[in-house]
């Protein structure tokens, strides 16, 4: 949901997105989660919450194609899946700065980040930063280039080595 899709509203019924969104992906009618806002003592227009609901079901941008199809044959995007994290993050990240000459004579700098999950040795390091920066070599037609490691996190934890 984008920040600015619901910033005309007030700041109960902005307080309110989260527990909206909820209950449109557990299925309930806007009546419920008004009531189920009540209960819990939030407060928001209905208006507002109606808007916040409609637009989080897709029902406001379907428009006028939907307006004469069947409720229950209606597309409901609270019934697809949530999309799982399928990219593992690495224990530690490496922030490599790859300084050339490119074909123009001219001074070019690219900066990349790497993660793996073991703290490595300076050497490991620069081969693998080395190995990288010959892959753009061919791509940005570098003639000459230096590779320099200019920072190392650790996730969850301190800087190992900062800029």
């Amino acid at each position: 949901m984008a920040a600015g899709q619901f910033g005309d509203l007030t700041a109960g019924a902005r307080a309110a997105v989260p527990f909206i969104q909820s209950g449109v992906a557990r299925g309930l009618s806007g009546n419920r989660i008004i009531a189920e806002l009540k209960a819990a003592g939030t407060s928001a227009r209905r208006s507002d919450v109606l808007t916040i609901a409609r637009t989080l079901r897709g029902e406001r941008s379907a428009g006028l194609r939907v307006a004469n199809i069947r409720r229950d044959f209606r597309p409901d995007p609270s019934r697809i899946p949530v999309r799982k994290k399928t990219r593992r993050q690495a224990n530690f990240t490496y922030r490599v700065e790859v300084e050339g000459i490119n074909r123009w004579g001219e001074k070019e700098v690219r900066r990349f980040g790497m993660g793996e999950d073991r703290l490595n040795t300076r050497g490991w390091l620069d081969d693998r930063a080395e190995d990288i920066a010959k892959e753009w070599k061919g791509e940005s037609e570098m003639t000459e280039f230096k590779v320099k490691i200019i920072g190392v996190w650790q996730r969850g934890g301190p800087v190992v080595l900062g800029p």
